[in-house]
């Protein structure tokens, strides 16, 4: 199997506000597809704001129907948790808060249960008029104390994950659909339809993000009820199941010694930090307490670098989190180990599947991947 990497938009300078649409060639046949946007940082410290969280809108669609869709709120964010999901490995993004560097949020759109699956992709001789589009704006979820990205500063890049051999045909395709998004209550349980999102195959994978600055992923959604397939399973345990299935993921992050900071936008459940100098060496390493937010800061480390002074003042370090639920998300597989035959129809699953809500005003985002034959 070999991939090529092919351009389908070199890097152009793009509005701070806007949606690019980039139409997809015929007769291509795509693995995946890999967004980057670039933004740079304002003059002081952009803290906490993370250019990931910009992207509010990405769509795969065709003539009369859409293959991927992610939501018109933080889809940046769930589309990136997916591809963790996927296979594609923790988001290579350059995360810093440092003034005037450039922030980097990568994206990877699967088509298939894996990035290189010779069975499940994007062919484009057999869909019509294949077209992505991606919003984004820089002034959205700007955090508290950041400056945010300098105007003017955007860029966007979108390269085509293709496969060399022109004689391999596709099996089908996997699709992304948004199926539900709601805010939580402080308790009962929420009816989401998901037999009525299965609408052209099977369903391979239900998604469920649920998160609020500092409040435990596991807080928010309890548990999880599928009825036939989940019977009533603590969210921990999903987590823990997925994790071992998926593996952790590893986000790295430039900060201040100075300022509070935190790694909950990307880890759910924080399992251990590590600070690092500018070369490299480990000057603190913690275990996470609540297993939600790190907050990094000086009055936190500073006991810890005691002489290293430079380290309490301006000065960058390095902070590098693993963790489990990448992106707050947790994953339901249906087609880790199954053939196509032997996942569920619409008409096999449950009309409403019950997330048990325990926390009040999480933001909770719900959506499946689609197994589509060809």
């Amino acid at each position: 199997m070999v991939l090529v990497r092919t351009r389908l938009l070199k890097e152009e300078s793009r509005p701070d506000k806007d949606t690019k649409s980039i139409e997809i060639p015929p007769n291509k046949k795509i693995s995946a597809l890999e967004i980057t946007v670039k933004a740079t940082n304002g003059g002081t410290s952009n803290r906490n704001n993370e250019l990931v969280t910009c992207i509010s809108d990405i769509k795969v669609t065709k003539t009369g129907d859409v293959i991927k869709e992610y939501g018109t709120n933080v889809a940046g964010i769930l589309a990136q948790a997916i591809a963790f999901h996927r296979g594609a490995g923790a988001a290579a993004d350059t995360l810093t808060e440092a003034p005037n560097e450039t922030q980097i949020a990568r994206i990877v759109i699967p088509f298939g249960r894996y990035i290189g699956d010779r069975q499940f992709f994007l062919d484009t001789s057999k869909e019509v008029n294949v077209a992505l589009s991606i919003s984004s704006d820089l002034e959205k979820n700007v955090a508290v104390g950041a400056t945010g990205f300098q105007s003017g500063s955007k860029y966007i890049e979108v390269t085509a994950l293709e496969f060399a051999n022109e004689a391999i045909q596709p099996v089908g395709i996997v699709h992304t659909t948004h199926v539900a998004e709601f805010i939580t209550e402080a308790s009962g349980r929420r009816d989401i339809n998901i037999q009525g999102a299965v609408k052209h195959g099977f369903l391979g994978r239900i998604y469920i993000r649920a998160h609020e600055a500092g409040t435990n992923l596991t807080a928010n959604i309890s548990e999880v009820d599928v009825p036939g397939y989940v019977d009533n399973e603590p969210t921990q345990y999903i987590v823990d199941a997925t994790a071992e299935q998926f593996g952790r993921a590893r986000v790295r992050k430039k900060i201040y010694a100075s300022d509070t900071d935190s790694f909950d936008t990307f880890i759910g459940q924080v399992e251990s930090i590590n600070l690092q100098g500018a070369t490299n060496e480990i000057l603190y390493t913690a275990t996470a307490v609540n297993g939600s937010t790190v907050t990094i800061g000086a009055r936190d480390v500073s006991p810890e670098l005691a002489g290293e002074t430079a380290y309490n003042t301006d000065a960058t370090i390095y902070a590098s989190a693993m963790g489990k639920a990448y992106h707050n998300m947790f994953v339901i597989p249906f087609d880790l180990n199954n053939d196509i035959a032997d996942l569920p129809a619409a008409a096999e699953l449950p009309s409403k599947m019950w997330l048990t809500q325990s926390n009040a005003g999480a933001r909770v985002s719900v959506l499946i991947d689609e197994i589509v034959p060809y």
